[in-house]
């Protein structure tokens, strides 16, 4: 599972690639509206030189506005294409922007879950410990008990030592 800095680092990681597929996402839809502006531009040009080459009488005229006309619909079939081509970079950008997501999501579960058994490690290392230093003062107590016991007869031995010397 790999230590806990590559841990943290690969969920970072994926953060900053959560967020850099974002500010693509944000960038390519701006370019988006930018073109689609550019697109209806091109369309209500192309309409209005069809309106005018309607609206006239003279040939030349007709037939320079109809090249106008032609033109600007070109133009918007040209901006239609890049809107067709950035929403396919949209979707892309979206799918990639979603793997980001799920790995990041797995990589903050994995550290989650680290966490958690390290913490329950540390409770049991606790526990653990716990029960030697009470065992240790149990052994201890025992000893003391002993220690004294030992005192104590030590100390009558001692009492009946100095009375038979007190008798001679």
């Amino acid at each position: 599972s790999g230590p806990e800095p590559f841990r943290k680092i690969a969920s970072d990681y994926y953060r900053r690639q959560v967020q850099a597929h974002q500010e693509k996402i944000g960038r390519l839809q701006r370019e988006k509206s930018r073109i689609a502006t550019k697109a209806a531009e091109a369309l209500n040009k192309a309409n209005a030189a069809q309106q005018a080459a309607s609206r006239t009488k003279a040939l030349s005229t007709v037939q320079s506005k109809l090249k106008e006309a032609q033109r600007y619909n070109e133009e918007y079939a040209k901006h239609q294409r890049e809107l067709s081509k950035i929403e396919g970079k949209i979707t892309d950008e979206m799918k990639r922007k979603g793997d980001a997501e799920r790995n990041l999501q797995r990589e903050e579960k994995r550290e989650a879950d680290k966490a958690q058994r390290a913490a329950q490690q540390l409770a049991r290392e606790q526990e653990s410990r716990a029960r030697r230093l009470e065992s240790t003062t149990t052994q201890h107590e025992h000893q003391l008990h002993g220690i004294g016991h030992a005192l104590r007869s030590h100390d009558h031995l001692h009492r009946q030592a100095q009375e038979a010397i007190d008798r001679l």
